[in-house]
């Protein structure tokens, strides 16, 4: 499915995805869009042809019938209510939405040339930290890193030296980008450690933290290798609405980290 935030016109949504279903079925139609949508045939070649739009209901309905995420509706009622809005009152409220949607979704993406920010795990936890409302000292940075204040303040040299942080007149920060996302498909000793050092911050917070401020689920169950790709798309979707949901920059009061893992537990260890 394409994703529905490339889109500000609905029907150009629909039209690709009903394109992209029909590279998959040779034998897909219009009329087995319509099927799947629970629209009769006429009335979707209307909609698609037509400058009409349709009703908040319908668009609901639709959404849903797409099999869209909850925030994916969302984004798809907002469109349509942007662009067929029974008034400009609502028009002009569900582009603020639409705008407001694409803005959380900016995400500077990274595939290479990311060592400057990954070269310490603390970094990424320290541009957040000094964006807060409340500044906090050099001192309490490090108390919650858990460095050397000269350690803090040579990171925050790099970050803003490397292009993360920007250092403005009264010697507060402001990042760069929103958001940034660190993507490689080749194996990196940079990432693992990464990785590594999140998951042991973690481990110790499961002591240290009351229950009411923290949230720890585990799973195990069987599963098909086959639908492996699909499983790691899928816990990166998850991931990633998460954060356009619960991620802010201008009005956060504390720094969270959600980390996931999705590993084998068939590969045998040798006993110790």
């Amino acid at each position: 499915m394409p994703s529905i935030y490339n889109y500000t016109d609905f029907k150009a949504f629909l039209i690709d995805e009903m394109q992209e279903r029909s590279l998959r079925n040779k034998r897909y139609s219009l009329r087995a869009f319509a099927r799947d949508l629970n629209f009769s045939n006429s009335r979707l070649s209307y909609i698609l042809n037509k400058s009409a739009g349709i009703s908040l209901d319908t668009a609901r309905k639709m959404a849903k019938s797409l099999g869209l995420s909850d925030m994916e509706r969302e984004y798809f009622v907002n469109i349509v209510q942007a662009n067929y809005g029974r008034s400009k009152k609502l028009r002009v409220a569900a582009a603020e939405r639409v705008n407001s949607q694409i803005k959380r979704r900016n995400f500077k993406l990274f595939k290479t040339n990311f060592s400057g920010l990954l070269s310490e795990w603390y970094y990424m936890p320290l541009m957040e930290l000094v964006i807060l409302k409340k500044a906090k000292s050099l001192k309490s940075l490090s108390a919650i890193l858990g460095v050397k204040e000269v350690v803090v303040k040579k990171a925050l040299r790099q970050l803003v030296d490397n292009g993360y942080l920007l250092q403005k007149n009264d010697d507060t920060y402001e990042k760069v980008n929103e958001f940034l996302k660190i993507d490689s498909f080749t194996p990196s000793e940079q990432i693992r450690n990464f990785h590594k050092q999140i998951i042991k911050r973690s481990a110790s917070e499961i002591e240290r933290q009351q229950i009411a401020n923290r949230k720890y689920m585990s799973a195990v169950f069987g599963f098909k290798k086959d639908q492996l790709q699909e499983a790691r798309q899928e816990i990166e979707r998850m991931q990633m609405e998460f954060m356009q949901k619960f991620a802010v920059s201008d009005s956060a009061d504390s720094v969270y980290c959600v980390s996931m893992q999705f590993f084998e537990l068939t590969e045998g260890q040798n006993p110790n």
